[in-house]
């Protein structure tokens, strides 16, 4: 059953996104990885970013640790498989090319002046809320000056990401 009537409220959600890959996969006849490798990667020069499971991960990438009740730290690198995730987060990148991704998203080529409207419009909700979502992006306004920010985090074990972007002083965090 539904967890709420739909428009109602919002819920974010990562099975969306594992349905995303697979329409894009029934769409193109190709997997997800090469789609987003020829679509997105290689057109972007994001030469560091690999999904994990369908590509060869070259050296160099940081270890994940997770802390734990004793107060240390335990390497959990290699207890979870981040390609389990797929097209909702098995992407492994750089923090070089993630600030390309997000001033391609927000400001250059990944998407027409008509999808990033789209992507960074906030949908009312009945009752007189707003939703904190656009598609796929958190937009916020912050205090202190710092205005308008949109954003998206990740979690795995051993891996914690905010990926972030303060529009009125074209700031990538």
């Amino acid at each position: 059953p539904l967890a709420f009537a739909p428009g109602s409220t919002y819920s974010y959600s990562n099975t969306n996104f594992f349905l995303l890959g697979m329409v894009i996969e029934s769409a193109t006849g190709n997997p997800y990885h090469e789609e987003v490798r020829t679509r997105l990667l290689e057109p972007l020069g994001l030469d560091d970013t690999y999904l994990d499971g369908a590509e060869l991960l070259p050296g160099g990438f940081v270890r994940g640790y997770e802390h734990i009740s004793t107060g240390s730290y335990v390497d959990m690198t290699d207890a979870f498989d981040p390609s389990l995730t797929w097209a909702a987060g098995g992407l492994i990148s750089t923090v070089e090319d993630l600030d390309d991704w997000g001033r391609a998203l927000f400001t250059g080529d990944a998407l027409s002046p008509a999808m990033r409207t789209a992507m960074l419009k906030r949908e009312p909700l009945p009752g007189g809320g707003v939703s904190p979502y656009g598609l796929c992006i958190r937009i916020q306004v912050l205090p202190g000056g710092l205005g308008l920010f949109y954003s998206h985090g990740g979690r795995l074990q051993g891996f914690n990401t905010m990926f972030g972007y303060l529009a009125d002083h074209d700031v990538m965090s």
